[in-house]
């Protein structure tokens, strides 16, 4: 076959321009559509999902006398209240397993707190009479971390629980003046300490003394928000630029995910191989979620009608190998509120075979109508 001729041109274009067609949709990070779900109550002025596990979601809502803590399934109808009888307020912003963790207030006072499912299944993790307050920001495998405010330094010092008050363990390290923890999984924590005058992002496994700093080299002003099977992701200010950043417990092992375009970005949570976070583009906040890299953030802010949706934020994520689930919120400027999201999309990419099964017939289909031309 001669592609020198014009008909030969003409069919060789068309094969290249094919081949790049399949190439990008095996390569493309948008490979699939997302469903967004509303999960706002119809009683509450605002609401917040924070962490999920694919099948449930937790957060809170605000209503008449403040937020209270929120667990659904799924749908905006089937929020339930964790609030418990007593208690002014509430917050929920983990989930694990059947667990759901956050913290409860009582008058000017908060006491952490985890629930299995129901208000009336709260446990108080406050761990003595010497502090004030005590918050839980995160929980994995059967753990629980926030902070304790001590009544002698009223300083935040980051703490983790085993699912009871008499299990808590002070994490704040030697030289920290304070801190707070935020995720935790397998056994390790993450968070930041304020050392030196600036913040470190923070990895522990279970005592103030196996406290390791993930600051990378030349970065300041750096948070961990969240951990996943031994990986990382949080936040760090480099180059004039507070970005979204992923670790494998070393300060050395820093990747960079900020998004280009965004003038500062901020990875929230992690799950496996897939992280989200937010993103601040064009003066708007934009969810969004990374697959370990800069180059594969999406961003969830082009699935909302931009007539009605003018801000998003992801939370949590999580994923069962086949969806992937993201739960956040956005500001409905129709309604004039924060209203909590979740969206979900299949995890499933093009195998290589296929990209060869398809390449392969697409060349077979030109080369037949060649041969009949």
């Amino acid at each position: 076959m001669n592609f020198s001729t014009g008909s030969g041109l003409i069919w060789c274009r068309a094969f290249c321009i094919c081949l790049v067609a399949i190439s990008s949709l095996a390569t493309s990070p948008i490979h699939a559509q997302w469903t967004v779900t509303n999960l706002q109550p119809s009683t509450s002025n605002s609401s917040f999902a924070q962490g999920n596990n694919g099948s449930q979601q937790v957060g809170y809502a605000y209503f008449g006398s403040g937020p209270q803590a929120v667990l659904w399934s799924g749908t905006s109808q089937s929020w339930i209240s964790l609030n418990t009888a007593g208690a002014d307020q509430s917050l929920a912003f983990a989930i694990d397993g059947s667990q759901q963790a956050g913290h409860l207030r009582f008058g000017n006072r908060f006491r952490a707190t985890v629930w299995s499912g129901s208000a009336a299944s709260a446990v108080n993790l406050h761990p003595g009479s010497d502090t004030t307050d005590s918050l839980v920001w995160g929980a994995g495998d059967g753990q629980q971390v926030g902070v304790f405010r001590s009544g002698s330094t009223d300083n935040d010092r980051p703490s983790v629980w085993s699912g009871t008050a008499a299990s808590w363990v002070d994490l704040n390290p030697t030289g920290g003046q304070f801190g707070q923890a935020t995720g935790a999984s397998n056994g390790q924590q993450v968070g930041r300490v304020f050392v030196d005058g600036t913040f470190r992002a923070s990895l522990w496994s279970g005592t103030a003394a196996s406290w390791v700093d993930l600051t990378p080299s030349g970065g300041q002003n750096s948070n961990a928000l969240d951990i996943s099977d031994g990986w990382q992701v949080g936040d760090a200010f480099v180059d004039g630029v507070q970005r979204a950043s992923l670790w494998n417990g070393t300060s050395e092992s820093w990747v960079d995910l900020h998004p280009v375009g965004a003038t500062s970005s901020f990875g929230l949570a992690i799950e496996g191989d897939w992280q989200a976070g937010y993103a601040n583009i064009n003066g708007a906040s934009h969810a969004g979620v990374w697959n370990g890299s800069s180059e594969t953030w999406e961003d969830l802010q082009l699935t909302l009608p931009s007539t009605v949706w003018s801000y998003s934020r992801a939370n949590g994520i999580w994923t069962d190998g086949n969806t992937l689930f993201v739960s956040g919120y956005g500001r409905n400027e129709v309604n004039g509120r924060f209203e909590a999201l979740l969206w979900s999309r299949s995890v499933a990419v093009p195998e290589p075979g296929s990209f060869a099964l398809l390449s392969g017939g697409m060349l077979s289909i030109l080369f037949r109508r060649r041969r009949r031309a």
